[in-house]
């Protein structure tokens, strides 16, 4: 079916308004693929491709619980972080880094210090290759840590604030990491964000009475929900 065909057939049965809407939410996705191609273009860096876990050489039992790589597309991103008054005083931990992309548009955004965490080598010199190309581009000054760990293991810092999931692991991984948050708060209690990207496992988050969820966020086609701590 043509485009024109496919329009047509909307007005008929969805009528004018809801054509639109649908005409620009497509607009929109296309829009942020597009932007994906040129951000690798515009800055020198490799965090389009996909990479498939069994491709990778993790010594982590974790391994099995573990997402491929697939990155955040970056224009929905910077939209959610527009959107939303994030804290930029204090740290953004982003569990399961993969080449780095949301960590290279967590810089821009401002925040003092970005924390990139990952179990695979081989994405841990990807990403840091990344940062170093985006850096010297972009003149970024946010501290950008990448850290080759398991993400239970990742000890969170009483100045972590932020934290950001795309979706990279079961929910079993995702209890343990969302404990250490719990825990690390009651040790330096503070106000924390969570925005979970793709969130399939967000009943982990939602059957606690930790957070409280701010709202659902959609922008070309992905999804974020993001919540914070209720004290």
């Amino acid at each position: 079916m043509t485009l024109l065909r496919r329009t047509t057939t909307n007005l008929r049965e969805k009528g004018l308004g809801k054509t639109i809407a649908l005409v620009w939410r497509r607009a929109s996705i296309l829009l942020s693929k597009v932007g994906d191609l040129w951000f690798d273009r515009r800055y020198g860096t490799d965090t389009l491709q996909l990479v498939e876990l069994d491709d990778l050489d993790i010594a982590s039992a974790n391994k099995v619980s573990g997402m491929r790589y697939e990155p955040t597309r970056a224009r929905p991103l910077r939209r959610l972080f527009k959107a939303m008054a994030f804290p930029k005083a204090g740290g953004f931990v982003d569990f399961g880094c993969g080449k780095g992309r949301v960590l290279l548009v967590a810089s821009a955004y401002g925040f003092e210090r970005v924390v990139g965490v990952e179990f695979s080598r081989e994405l841990c010199v990807q990403a840091r290759k990344n940062l170093a190309l985006y850096s010297e581009k972009n003149g970024i000054q946010a501290h950008v840590e990448i850290i080759e760990s398991d993400v239970v293991d990742y000890p969170i810092r009483d100045d972590d604030t932020t934290f950001f999931f795309f979706n990279p692991f079961d929910a079993t991984v995702m209890t343990n990491v969302f404990s250490n948050i719990i825990a690390s708060h009651m040790n330096h209690s503070r106000k924390l964000w969570l925005i979970y990207h793709n969130p399939e496992f967000r009943r982990v988050i939602d059957e606690e009475a930790f957070f409280v969820r701010l709202g659902s966020y959609n922008f070309g086609g992905c999804e974020f929900v993001v919540y914070t701590n209720r004290n």
